[in-house]
C-alpha cells in the first residue's frame, strides 16, 4: 500500500498522540504499590529479602555517617579485621569520589566499635590507582588513622 505524504502524516500524527496518551496514562503520577511475586510476601507485608534502604539528611558528614551506622547496633566488629571499599575510580571530586570526612568518620565509628585490622582495598578503574590515591589525599588519610591502604 503507497501512502501519500498527507497521508504519512496523519498516520503519523495518529501514531504520535497514541504514544503521547499511554504515556500520560501510565505515568499519570498516581503512586503505585511495589510487585510482589506471590508467595513471596514476609509476616510484615514486605516482600522477603527486601533491602531496608536509610536516607539521612545532615549537613555534617560525619554527623551523618555516624547517625546512619546507628541503625546497625547488631553488628559486632569488635577484634575483627574489616576491609573497606570506598569509590577511587577517578581522582573527580565528590560525590564522583568518596569525601575523605566520610572515609575518616567510617574508620573512626569502626575504631569505636573495637575493630580491629581496617583495611581499604581500592582499585581505580578509570586511572592509575597510586596516583588517584595520592591526588585525592587518601594514602595521608590512611596514615594519620593507622589503616591500611591497598
Amino acid at each position: 500500500m503507497k501512502l501519500t505524504r498527507r497521508q504519512f502524516l496523519a498516520v503519523s500524527a495518529v501514531a504520535g498522540l497514541g504514544i503521547i496518551g499511554g504515556y500520560l496514562f501510565l505515568f499519570s503520577g498516581k503512586r503505585r504499590d511495589p510487585i510482589i511475586p506471590p508467595g513471596n510476601n514476609g509476616d510484615d507485608g514486605t516482600a522477603n529479602g527486601a533491602s531496608e534502604v536509610y536516607v539521612v539528611e545532615t549537613s555534617d558528614r560525619g554527623e551523618g555517617v555516624r547517625m546512619l551506622l546507628g541503625e546497625f547496633q547488631d553488628i559486632d566488629f569488635q577484634d575483627k579485621s574489616v576491609a573497606l571499599k570506598a569509590n577511587y575510580n577517578s581522582a573527580d571530586p565528590p560525590p564522583a569520589s568518596t569525601h575523605l570526612d566520610t572515609l575518616g568518620a567510617l574508620v573512626g565509628y569502626l575504631r569505636e566499635a573495637g575493630a580491629g585490622d581496617v583495611t581499604l582495598a581500592e582499585r581505580s578503574g578509570m586511572g592509575d590507582t597510586d596516583a588517584v590515591l595520592e591526588s585525592m589525599g587518601v594514602y595521608d588519610l590512611g596514615g594519620s588513622l593507622g589503616i591500611d591502604v591497598d
